[in-house]
């Protein structure tokens, strides 16, 4: 029986070695993920940073400048729904031209009737502009005598033709008889002529538009990526600490239990030790003998060694 008990307890001991090993095995480890979502943290703190240095007015944009953006923007819809309503006649004549009446294809031509007029728009403005920075580029002629530029002014001056057109074949009754309807048709002519200048002759200011939405989607996901960086980090030196107190309190426990086989702290390499001891606030894990506590800084962006100073703003994906 005496023989028995010393061969139980030393089982009893070598399990407990053997679970302070797989603590310490799975601190470093929470450490080296620790350390790589830092540094994943800080590469999109930087990248977020020189966004905001290199384009400041998509990062912080006026309201002047997006009120101008937001209206071209909104400029597109606005010139479907008005020639949908307006050419809804037009169109469903043009088409039971060519199909039978009741088809499908009637509704489907007085939705895309509209929608082609926009797209040829949008297509001549884009290769007006385009012209336009050819000819600066290359110093060929005048940009305002390429082609693209009279066929946006042919069309912005047939629309409202056809707008006038279709209004007064549609509203002849009432335009004879109620002088309203005249201010209101010269009123919508106006509205119709705005709409398609904005369109043709606003290609370059569209495309900027277009460059700055598509900017600040962009950005918001970088700010977006750095919250959701930032929570697991925060999460992962929550149980990194839980993780090291942990296994301090078993190693003690082990130590008070065993003392003719007390055990050190750790082992720990140099970018676990510091990690801990920067998330403990001082030297909880001490640097061996004959190495340099700084030797590893490099590898890791370390808070200042002055505790009382607020940490850089690179520096806060630390807790």
């Amino acid at each position: 029986m005496k023989m028995f008990e010393p061969e139980a307890q030393s089982r009893i001991r070598l399990r407990k070695l053997e679970h302070l090993k797989r603590q310490r095995e799975y601190i470093i480890e929470l450490a080296s993920k620790y350390w790589q979502v830092g540094q994943e943290y800080q590469a999109t703190a930087d990248t977020l940073k020189n966004w905001e240095i290199q384009h400041p007015e998509i990062a912080f944009p006026s309201i002047g400048h997006m009120t101008k953006h937001i209206f071209l923007i909104l400029v597109l819809p606005g010139v479907y729904l008005f020639d949908y309503i307006v050419f809804h006649g037009a169109a469903e004549y043009l088409a039971l031209l060519v199909f039978a009446p009741g088809s499908w294809t009637i509704k489907a031509a007085v939705i895309l009737i509209p929608l082609a007029f926009l797209l040829l728009e949008i297509t001549i403005s884009n290769q007006r502009c385009t012209a336009e920075e050819e000819a600066v580029e290359y110093q060929v002629g005048t940009p305002r005598k390429s082609i693209w530029f009279w066929l946006a002014i042919l069309t912005v001056l047939v629309m409202p033709i056809l707008f006038v057109a279709t209004f007064v074949a549609a509203h002849a009754a009432l335009l004879a008889t109620n002088s309203a309807f005249i201010l209101l048709l010269v009123g919508l002519t106006i509205l119709c002529f705005i709409l398609h200048a904005s369109v043709l002759f606003g290609g370059r200011s569209a495309q900027e538009a277009k460059e700055h939405f598509i900017g600040r989607s962009k950005y918001r996901q970088l700010q977006r990526q750095l919250r959701s960086l930032k929570a697991k980090v925060a999460q992962l030196s929550r149980t990194l600490i839980n993780a090291f107190s942990a296994y301090q309190h078993s190693l003690n426990s082990f130590n008070q239990t065993y003392p003719e086989h007390r055990i050190a702290l750790g082992p720990f390499d140099a970018v676990t030790r510091e990690l801990i001891n920067q998330l403990f606030g001082y030297d909880i894990i001490q640097t061996p003998n004959g190495v340099n506590s700084h030797q590893h800084s490099n590898l890791i962006d370390l808070r200042s060694s002055r505790r009382n100073e607020p940490p850089t703003k690179e520096q806060q994906w630390l807790p």
